[in-house]
């Protein structure tokens, strides 16, 4: 079947993925593979952006298909907790039809932000092609013909002054030029237009000069934002914090945009908070043994189960970080909490009547999931006449053996300690950019804001007076080929 077919299926058909994980499953590794083997075919077309649109297409194709997929699945659930009813109370059967219905939905969630992604790259890659391409070039022979002209010209005056004039005319139009290349990457990914764009631009502009990273850092930054999904707005409000969480990261943007906008996404935070993100995972760093890569990355995992079992990002983050503290880091902390909520969401048999047996409910009175913060010291409290090796039977029925040991981990610190850590995030404001100034202070960092700065000056003067030095450069590109049409011709008469 093509992937044609496959999405009028998906479109036509939705009914036998609603309640059918496995069939689902099946059903997007055969959209991969059909997208991969169009994908597979661009290297044996000589036409680059033709092929790029053929695979933009069929993935646009396949992205309707998994949306309207969704939205079945999502009035699958709807009905499905609607005859349930109070889930405290359901069966055995039910909460497991509630769950299967939720990953099928969490599953295709993700496929659709998957192909989103595919498309703004595929999006990026077309614009480069078709429209930056041949205009860096131009911009690039101009410079070529500029830095020629301007040599001949030295030539003639004095070399100790107009030499390096010209070497830091030359290098200061090549900087606007690489920075103009990387903006209009941003606008291709982001869409931005008109007013947005020049905003964008001159964000970049203003925290190159007042960071210790250029503009041309930023407006990567900027890059992997869009990539990640952020609209314009949010990139612009973000831009900031992210810049702040890369100083203190390793000075990584790519890991401090990604991890930012993924957060953002998974918990729903709306684009103004953005910096409060960043300084949430700065702050997890300085107060938890869970590195910014470390967290981002647990966060894959246990982000959406987490969001979706209604405990917040500061509460993921806090509890991803106590289990560093105990050796448990990145993706193993990151499944281990994603397991653990998912099994008390919907326990097995034995599990439901180990929970009923020593009173533990993960519901409250409205049928509502307990956030982890209620979770901890409730089951602490309903395991605490238990032995040592009782307790820990317990928790391995309830969580699972791969899960024991960092729920061990948070069961320990249920309390004040939790608590502690949670309030400390949640009035985390300022904390990145405090952290951020601390490690950039010094000779180290004033020598990279100065950078920064002198960049910035070079692309503030450049970009006025770039018209003017694209004239001159035609100009002396017309001459350039006059020249060499009078030399072919004279070549052409010595053989006659």
């Amino acid at each position: 079947m093509n992937l044609g077919e496959l999405v009028a299926t998906a479109t036509l058909d939705i009914a036998p993925f609603q309640t059918n994980t496995k069939q689902l499953k099946t059903y997007l590794r055969g959209v991969d593979s059909s997208l991969k083997a169009v994908e597979k075919s661009i290297s044996g077309q000589g036409n680059k952006v033709k092929a790029l649109r053929s695979v933009y297409n069929e993935t646009g194709q396949a992205l309707k298909g998994y949306q309207a997929l969704l939205v079945k699945q999502t009035e699958n659930y709807n009905t499905l907790k609607s005859n349930i009813g109070d889930v405290a109370s359901a069966t055995e059967k039910q909460k497991n039809q509630l769950l299967g219905a939720r990953t099928a939905m969490m599953d295709t969630a993700a496929k659709i932000s998957e192909l989103q992604g595919r498309l703004q790259s595929l999006a990026t890659e077309i614009n480069i092609f078709s429209r930056m391409g041949s205009a860096m070039t131009n911009f690039g022979n101009k410079l070529t013909a500029l830095g020629a002209g301007a040599v001949n010209l030295g030539s003639t005056l004095t070399g100790a002054v107009t030499t390096p004039l010209v070497g830091i005319g030359v290098a200061a139009m090549t900087t606007f030029g690489n920075f103009e290349q990387q903006m209009n990457r941003v606008k291709a990914i982001s869409g931005a237009t008109g007013g947005q764009f020049d905003q964008l631009k001159q964000r970049a502009v203003e925290l190159g000069a007042s960071s210790v990273f250029s503009a041309s850092e930023v407006a990567q930054a900027m890059e992997n934002m869009a990539s990640a999904g952020m609209n314009v707005n949010d990139i612009y409000s973000a831009s900031a914090g992210v810049m702040d969480l890369a100083a203190v990261s390793g000075r990584d943007m790519g890991l401090a945009a990604e991890a930012v906008a993924s957060a953002m996404n998974q918990f729903g935070i709306a684009g103004e908070n953005a910096t409060h993100v960043a300084d949430v995972y700065a702050k997890a760093a300085a107060d938890t043994n869970a590195e910014t890569v470390d967290m981002a990355e647990a966060m894959k995992y246990a982000g959406p189960v987490m969001s979706s079992l209604n405990s917040s990002f500061e509460e993921t983050a806090a509890a991803i970080g106590i289990m560093s503290n105990a050796g448990i880091k990145g993706s193993q902390a990151g499944t281990t909490l994603r397991t653990a909520m998912q099994r008390l969401a919907a326990p097995t048999d034995v599990a439901s009547k180990l929970m009923q047996s020593l009173g533990i409910s993960a519901y409250n009175s409205e049928g509502q999931m307990k956030p982890i913060s209620e979770l901890l010291p409730h089951l602490q409290e309903r395991l605490s006449g238990l032995s040592e090796e009782q307790r820990n039977n317990a928790l391995n029925t309830l969580f699972g053996k791969e899960s024991l040991s960092g729920m061990l981990a948070l069961l320990d610190s249920a309390g004040p300690e939790f608590d502690g850590v949670v309030s400390g995030l949640q009035n985390s404001n300022g904390a990145a950019k405090e952290m951020a100034d601390t490690m950039n202070s010094g000779l180290s960092g004033s020598i990279e804001n100065l950078k920064g700065k002198l960049e910035t000056a070079a692309i503030t003067v450049s970009e006025r007076f770039a018209p003017y030095i694209e004239q001159l450069a035609d100009k002396v590109g017309e001459l350039t080929a006059v020249s060499y049409t009078h030399l072919r011709a004279h070549e052409t008469d010595q053989y006659l």
